[in-house]
């Protein structure tokens, strides 16, 4: 290893444990606000409010992708100390997002024993 990738790993060392407490609150003010979009545009669709409607679509998009970034995270074990709690909560948010968990998990693990 060379000198630079060195001082990358021990920077980057503080970010390689889980962080239980963070994992949730992620979690916690992810759901908040994806659930206060969706309040928003059920009030805007049903007052014919087409101006929010439209930009609320997509902030609610960039949420679904933060839902799947954590999604994610639970696919690489890396957001919980234990598989099993990575498990649950890669199911409970793949619900968000519609895509089965555990189909997408041996689809993502395929594509990293072929990843370098």
């Amino acid at each position: 290893m060379n000198p630079e990738t060195s001082h990358l790993y021990k920077q980057a060392g503080q970010f390689a444990k889980a962080n239980t407490l963070r994992s949730y609150t992620e979690i916690v003010f992810t759901l908040a606000i994806y659930f206060t979009l969706l309040y928003v545009l059920f009030f805007a669709y049903t007052h014919n409010l087409w101006l929010l409607y439209i930009p609320i679509c997509l902030i609610a998009g960039f949420i679904m992708v933060k839902i799947f970034t954590l999604l994610h995270d639970c696919t690489h074990h890396s957001l919980f100390n234990t598989p099993r709690q990575n498990h649950v909560v890669g199911v409970f948010l793949s619900l968000f997002i519609t895509m089965p968990f555990t189909s997408w998990k041996a689809e993502h693990d395929d594509h990293h024993s072929h990843v370098v």
